[in-house]
């Protein structure tokens, strides 16, 4: 059962858990490691490594950054090519361990800022393909400035139809078998937050901690993607032009 009362008794035992775990680095920047069982993470990962799915993302540097919603079956578009799908008819999956009661989407709610809606978003940085000379030629700026994806901050991200502003962005890494794709921080060079299974990493949306992915080789980093909005009303759907 998905909750969305953040009063609601189940929250608050949640809250109650992970709390205490959260590990403060600097300011609102905080981890929790083991967010996830191996359970979760293995099921997750077996969804990630089928080739299916996978929606390259209008923020891709060098065709490297895809989502796959887990929940949603696929749609296309005439030329077969897949589009974006967080429209609200689109049919849904059952999909296990996310909205169970003690689920994931819960367990997030219990501990990311206000107001989290929920997420099945996988998102992944891709190692540049050999047989994809686009990609290829695309990323050897990427690999030479050390970035799959470059220096910013969420705190002006506003939706540009709703007018909804991001309060905060999560990412809950799934794997470590790949080469680089740490977490670095412009203003802050001696923090770097290097990926692991399960854990869970709060960045704050402010300037002050603009940061970047660093350049990914020798296998995809792969995530599970989230963010938080200030009016629930007002929350933001993906589309085409902006996801």
């Amino acid at each position: 059962m998905r909750i969305y009362d953040y009063d609601h008794p189940v929250i608050k035992e949640l809250q109650d858990i992970w709390e205490p775990r959260k590990e403060y680095i600097d300011k609102d920047l905080w981890i929790i490691r083991n967010f996830l069982s191996q359970e979760e993470i293995d099921w997750i990962m077996s969804e990630a490594r089928k080739p299916e799915e996978w929606y390259i993302t209008m923020r891709s540097i060098y065709l490297n950054v895809g989502n796959k919603y887990l929940e949603i079956y696929p749609e296309y578009d005439e030329n077969g090519i897949l589009v974006s799908q967080f429209n609200p008819d689109t049919p849904r999956k059952t999909i296990p361990y996310f909205k169970d009661t003690y689920g994931i989407e819960n367990r997030l709610m219990a501990v990311v800022p206000k107001y989290f809606l929920g997420t099945t978003t996988l998102q992944s940085f891709f190692a540049v393909r050999e047989d994809n000379e686009e990609m290829k030629a695309r990323s050897i700026s990427a690999e030479q400035e050390d970035f799959s994806f470059p220096w910013h901050y969420e705190e002006d991200a506003k939706h540009p139809e709703t007018g909804a502003k991001m309060t905060a962005a999560f990412s809950l890494y799934l794997n470590d078998d790949f080469e680089g794709g740490e977490l670095k921080f412009l203003n802050k060079p001696d923090i770097v937050i290097k990926p692991e299974p399960g854990l869970l990493v709060n960045v704050p949306t402010s300037k002050e901690f603009t940061h970047k992915v660093s350049f990914v080789k020798g296998g995809d980093r792969h995530t599970i993607y989230g963010n938080c909005w200030d009016d629930i009303s007002l929350y933001p759907m993906s589309s085409q032009e902006d996801c």
